[in-house]
């Protein structure tokens, strides 16, 4: 269960290393650029690879899963302190060999 009340079920997703790698090449180069000498820094908590459970769409085990977008979402974010906020999306195109 992840969320601030530990109430949102999810999927634990096991890596091969290319996801935490993707994750931590965004959070390296929208770091600095996202620091304000008013902000305060806040460590990362640690990243958990997961598929938030929507009623009954949820992540089987031995599935094959397709990252096709990728979103920047405020954790803490100053206007609406019970919640996320999602700052900005893209989509993803596989690579054409």
């Amino acid at each position: 269960m992840f969320g601030r009340r530990h109430d949102v079920p999810v999927t634990l997703i096991e890596d091969d290393g290319r996801l935490t790698g993707l994750r931590n090449a965004l959070v390296g180069a929208l770091r600095l650029p996202a620091t304000s000498p008013r902000g305060r820094a806040v460590p990362p908590a640690p990243f958990r690879p997961h598929v938030t459970v929507k009623g009954e769409r949820h992540a089987t085990e031995g599935e094959t899963l397709v990252l096709e977008q990728i979103a920047l979402v405020d954790m803490a974010p100053r206007s609406s302190p019970g919640g996320r906020e999602v700052l900005a999306t893209t989509a993803l195109r596989a690579s054409e060999d």
